[in-house]
């Protein structure tokens, strides 16, 4: 049970000499007061008696009330208790003083006062501190109303014979000085209540103010960091040995990785502290990462809401595709901005896409590698075994090998990111093993197949170490099934893959690459015209390049099962069939005969809208070209996008023109 006069001494024990001197001063002005309340309640009427109980009233609350502050964290709550005080007894003295209300008539405002005071003082006090605080508050409120009712009271009384008048506070003239005397007690109490609680809350968290001291080997958390490079390494940890054999070894060190946002109070210091003390600067190069904010480009924090807890996205998405997400979403020297959606963030949907297309990726090849084991294989194809396929993508793996490594020395680690997920993506999963598919079908025997599949596997396992450092996961557990040669335990400690230049072949990356756009333009045209994937339709490729078109010939049946045709003709003097569809990549001229496959009304209605769309995109762009202010004051770049732009858009409407003309005949 609480014990008010324990609790006293145990709050006289625990101060100062300076706050032993505060409460009594708080004292002396309580008693002081006495005699005027007295005065005040011999000479004012009976409605205005309760005034008398104000001061041990409020000395029991704002006790109570601080007593209790040592549970919240927040002062604020403090200064909202001494500034409703203010606001309160100077508005209602105010209506005392300048207004004819009287006591009844004040009353009500006082009330409304007392709610307010207690809501916005209650609600927080409630989430922070407990129930039974906000109840206190509210009684608080209630006391800020009878202190006002009671000064208005008084400022309209006719005062104390032989009391002098001095002038008022807030600008307020008053009949008598005893309110004066009231008015400024009641704000020591409530300061007084305030200031205790802070001392009782050091005691509470077991230590007393007095017997809190600074260590005298301690700096200050910033200046002991800056001495980081070197305490690590055993620099003065006897107190007296400057030069270690791990200091010796291991500083300078190649790269520190930091945030930006403490360049000056932590980068910067390490460097000035090590060259002080050891002469070097204590890193090479200083590599710091983006700060993820949100969407509205806020930093991330508990406080905003806006701030989603790792393990329930790793959870949902898995840790490889949150690490890889934020990776390839973080340029160099750029935020990356995420969409924060109650505890989710929809983005990294990317990096788990990504991480099932590698899965299936090396589920297939463990497929093959079951159907057709190639442990006895010593070596993968030899240049001259390799197919037109297999040397583009062992070019294409080659090369990408040389950018992996030229953006991971330069520190571009988005782009090292970006340039796996294309290769892997596009290349190796869509084209290569749908390509290596065919080719084990139609191969001659067995051990042509493992060969296949011995080729394939080689570079997955390449892949797999290119990729390990941003999704470690993931690639460990590949590597450890589907490794063709294991050198080491785990694929951390294995090698990155070493580049080939002999086995780039740009001519073969470049013809395979337009073979790329004409398949996908293929694939563009049957999706715009609504064509079912199971219909199979004849393929037309009109080309004049003699190298191209037998490149073309050689790949047809790359070109038929990724198009989905029935049959492809490659020659440069065919001519263009009446009912097809038509398109142009490059000067190569692209035809699917449609024949009964389509709706020939519906046909020509979607491309007269598309049309009709792009002729407006066309007017929109020429106008802004025709604008003096657009051409002098917009950036040259700006300008050539502009241009760009309007060229593939005028090559799109002549494209759909030509199919329409095609479906008017």
């Amino acid at each position: 049970m609480f014990n008010l006069r324990d609790k006293g001494a145990e709050i006289w024990e625990n101060q100062g000499r300076i706050g032993r001197i505060v409460i009594a001063v708080g004292a002396i002005a309580i008693v002081a007061a006495l005699p005027f309340m007295g005065g005040t309640f011999l000479n004012t009427p009976v409605a205005d008696y309760e005034s008398v109980l104000v001061y041990p009233i409020a000395m029991f609350v704002l006790m109570a009330i601080g007593l209790n502050i040592v549970i919240g964290k927040s002062g604020l709550l403090d200064l909202g208790y001494v500034a409703f005080f203010a606001i309160g007894a100077y508005t209602m003295g105010l209506l005392g003083t300048k207004t004819d209300l009287n006591t009844w008539e004040i009353l009500p405002i006082g009330i409304a006062m007392a709610m307010f005071s207690g809501i916005i003082l209650g609600v927080p006090a409630l989430k922070l501190r407990g129930d039974y605080l906000a109840i206190i508050t509210l009684g608080f409120g209630e006391i800020v109303r009878i202190v006002a009712l009671n000064l208005g009271a008084l400022g309209r009384s006719e005062g104390i014979q032989g009391i002098p008048t001095p002038p008022g506070i807030f600008g307020i003239e008053y009949a008598f000085d005893s309110h004066r005397i009231y008015y400024w007690t009641l704000l020591i109490l409530i300061l007084l209540a305030i200031w205790m609680v802070r001392r009782l809350s050091a005691r509470r968290a077991g230590r007393a103010w007095e017997s809190i001291r600074q260590d005298e080997d301690v700096v200050d958390t910033w200046f002991s960091s800056w001495l980081w490079p070197m305490t690590t390494m055993g620099w003065l940890a006897d107190g007296k040995t400057e030069k270690t054999a791990d200091l010796s070894y291991y500083s300078p060190s190649d790269l520190l990785v930091t945030g930006p946002d403490i360049i000056f109070f932590w980068v910067a210091r390490m460097i000035m502290a090590s060259l002080k003390f050891t002469g070097k600067i204590p890193f090479k190069d200083v590599y710091f990462t983006s700060i993820i904010r949100d969407g509205k480009g806020r930093k991330m924090s508990k406080s905003l809401g806006n701030s989603p807890d790792p393990l329930h996205v790793i959870e949902k998405y898995g840790a490889d595709a949150l690490r890889f997400t934020i990776v390839y979403l973080a340029p160099l020297g750029t935020d990356v901005r995420l969409e924060v959606q109650e505890q989710d963030v929809p983005q990294v949907e990317f990096g788990r896409n990504f991480a099932n297309k590698l899965w299936n990726a090396g589920r297939f090849l463990s497929m093959k590698k079951d159907e057709n084991p190639c442990e006895g294989i010593e070596h993968i194809l030899s240049i001259d075994e390799m197919s037109a396929a297999d040397a583009w993508i062992y070019s294409r793996y080659q090369t990408t090998i040389q950018t992996v490594q030229t953006n991971l020395s330069e520190y571009k680690i988005t782009e090292y990111a970006r340039c796996l997920h294309e290769f892997i993506w596009r290349d190796f999963c869509d084209w290569y093993i749908e390509i290596v598919k065919s080719e084990i079908a139609h191969a001659h025997d067995s051990k042509q197949k493992a060969q296949l599949v011995h080729f394939a596997l080689s570079m997955f396992d390449g892949i797999l170490r290119l990729l390990h450092p941003v999704m470690p996961f993931i690639t460990e557990e590949l590597w450890q099934s589907l490794a063709i040669e294991k050198h080491t335990n785990s694929i951390s400690t294995a090698a990155l893959p070493e580049f080939n230049q002999d086995a780039v072949q740009t001519t073969i990356e470049s013809s395979f690459e337009l073979l790329q756009m004409i398949v996908e333009e293929i694939r563009k045209m049957r999706a715009l015209s609504n064509i079912q994937n199971h219909q199979k339709l004849p393929v037309i490729i009109k080309v004049d390049d003699i190298l191209l078109q037998d490149f073309f010939i050689a790949q047809s049946s790359t070109i038929t099962s990724l198009g989905r045709a029935s049959q492809v003709m490659i020659d440069k003097n065919i001519p263009k069939p009446e009912h097809c569809l038509a398109s142009v990549i490059r000067g190569i001229d692209i035809y699917i005969e449609t024949a009964d496959a389509i709706d020939k009304d519906k046909e020509i209605a979607r491309l007269t809208k598309e049309s009709e769309r792009l002729s407006g995109l066309i007017q929109s762009i020429e106008r802004k070209f025709n604008n003096p202010g657009f051409v002098s004051k917009a950036p040259e770049h700006v300008i050539q996008s502009e241009k760009e732009k309007l060229n593939s858009i005028k090559d799109s409407y002549a494209k759909v023109q030509e199919n329409l003309h095609s479906f008017s005949k």
